[in-house]
């Protein structure tokens, strides 16, 4: 079994931060990505986007996920993104790498 590629849990989590009223994006993604072949469908998907969510919040990079979020609610096929989300997740990850960079100790540095 295969687990969620780190981009397509980003876009998950993306969806997470922007979320409002009864249905969490972010978890609706996740779901989603659980269809795709090799899928690791024991993934808890209200757990993990919680827990992007803190990290993220901590890094300081919403508004780099609120620019992938809005590419990847366009995408048609959750299971082959291509190419099409490239630019805002190399500026979404630019920000992750910088905050990093700046302090190692933020949850959700490598």
């Amino acid at each position: 079994m295969r687990t969620l590629s780190p981009r397509l849990f980003i876009a998950a989590f993306a969806l997470a931060v922007l979320s409002s009223g009864c249905t969490d994006p972010c978890v609706a993604l996740c779901e989603d990505n659980k269809e795709c072949p090799d899928a690791d469908v024991s993934i808890n998907c209200t757990d993990q986007c919680e827990a992007k969510k803190t990290n993220i919040e901590g890094q300081n990079c919403l508004a780099e996920y609120e620019d992938l979020v809005d590419c990847q609610t366009g995408l048609d096929d959750v299971c082959t993104p291509g190419d099409q989300c490239a630019e805002p997740q190399a500026t979404f990850d630019t920000c992750v790498t910088n905050a990093c960079t700046a302090d190692p100790t933020l949850a959700g540095c490598p």
